[in-house]
């Protein structure tokens, strides 16, 4: 749905691109899924896990490549005496 048109939503559906959108950028930030679901009330995190998985994918592959990256530069600053 293009943005346009969300934003012309009733009330209660803008409300939930809010929340959706909020729970989003914590994530993005690497805060823990325990701090978001108590944020947003989820009495578990797996309510929260289920909801906002492509997003936890996302931070778990934005991690993976970061510590991929910290150990290559270990090992060329090895390679080269540093």
């Amino acid at each position: 749905m293009h943005l346009t048109a969300k934003l012309c939503l009733n009330k209660s559906k803008r409300l939930d691109l809010l929340r959706h959108t909020y729970a989003t950028i914590l994530i993005s930030q690497n805060v823990d899924v325990s701090t978001v679901s108590k944020r947003l009330g989820h009495a578990r995190t797996s309510t929260t896990m289920d909801i906002y998985s492509h997003s936890l994918q996302r931070s778990d592959s934005a991690a993976a490549y970061k510590l991929e990256n910290l150990f290559n530069k270990k090992e060329r600053n090895k390679k080269q005496g540093l």
